[in-house]
C-alpha cells in the first residue's frame, strides 16, 4: 500500500462526513423552503422535494446503508461526484442559501474527483474510478 492510499483510508471518515453534511444541507434547504409559504411559486416547492430526496439518499449512502454501497451511482467516489455536480448545479438558484448549499456540493464534488484521481492513479486496476468508498 503506497503513502497515498494510505493517506486516503486514514480521511475516508472526512469524505463521508463532508458528504452526510451536503445531504443534511439540502434536506434543510428543503424543509425551509416549505416553512416560506408565501412568496414561493410552485416550481420552487417542485424542487424542494427533488432536494429533500436527493440529500436523504445521499445522506444515507454517506452514513452506510447496505443497499446504497451497492449502486454504481451512489456506491464509488466518480458516482458520488457526478451526483453531486448535478445537484450543485441545481441548486444554484435565486436565494443566497441556495446558492451556498449548491457551492458547497460542488465543493464536496470537488473533492470526491481528487480523491477518485489519487486512488487511480495509486491502484493498477484499469476501473480505478469506480472503486467502492
Amino acid at each position: 500500500m503506497t503513502v497515498t492510499a494510505e493517506y486516503d483510508e486514514n480521511n475516508r471518515g472526512i469524505y463521508r462526513t463532508l458528504g452526510a453534511i451536503a445531504g443534511l444541507a439540502l434536506m434543510a434547504l428543503s424543509v425551509g423552503t416549505f416553512m416560506n409559504f408565501f412568496g414561493v411559486d410552485v416550481r420552487a416547492y417542485i424542487l424542494a422535494v427533488y432536494y429533500f430526496a436527493f440529500g436523504f439518499f445521499l445522506f444515507l449512502s454517506e452514513i452506510g446503508v447496505p443497499y446504497f454501497r451497492r449502486t454504481v451511482l451512489l456506491g464509488t467516489k466518480f458516482g458520488k461526484t457526478a451526483y453531486l455536480i448535478f445537484i450543485g448545479v441545481l441548486c444554484l438558484e435565486k436565494s443566497a442559501w441556495q446558492a451556498i448549499t449548491g457551492a458547497y456540493c460542488l465543493f464536496v464534488a470537488l473533492v470526491y474527483m481528487i480523491a477518485s484521481c489519487r486512488e487511480s492513479r495509486t491502484s493498477s486496476n484499469s476501473a480505478a474510478p469506480h472503486i467502492r468508498v
